[in-house]
């Protein structure tokens, strides 16, 4: 399921009081990218392993303005959140910004936190010349 996708707020009430809390228990998959916000020229999310990670913060700070679509990116040490600001009157970018976060969302999956890793993935998606 795409990362922009994310149930309503109501299905997200159901589950807090559901017996099984746990989200193995649920058959729900952890996910490292989690989808916090929308809003039309807007994506806020929060990556696992962000949180007090100052390289991975400058890996994203410094590769993601490059991204096709990507006006200003914040990336937040404290929180573990990013936010992104795209040019949302391009048909393209939102498609294109979520198949960067799926790639990223698969190698934290596979245990890579290394920044120069994700500074290669941004630079895959970088504005065409």
């Amino acid at each position: 399921m795409p990362l922009i996708q994310v149930g309503t707020e109501a299905c997200q009430k159901e589950h807090q009081g559901h017996p099984a809390n746990n989200a193995k228990e649920r058959g729900v998959v952890e996910k490292h990218i989690n989808f916090l916000h929308h809003s039309p020229g807007r994506i806020r999310i929060r990556v696992k392993g962000l949180k007090g990670n100052a390289q991975l913060s400058e890996a994203i700070h410094s590769t993601a303005n490059k991204v096709y679509g990507v006006k200003q990116i914040s990336a937040s040490t404290v929180t573990g959140s990013v936010l992104i600001c795209y040019d949302h009157a391009d048909p393209h970018v939102l498609p294109h910004l979520q198949s960067m976060m799926n790639d990223a969302e698969e190698l934290l999956g596979m245990g890579v936190t290394d920044p120069a890793a994700f500074t290669r993935l941004l630079s895959a998606y970088a504005k065409e010349k």
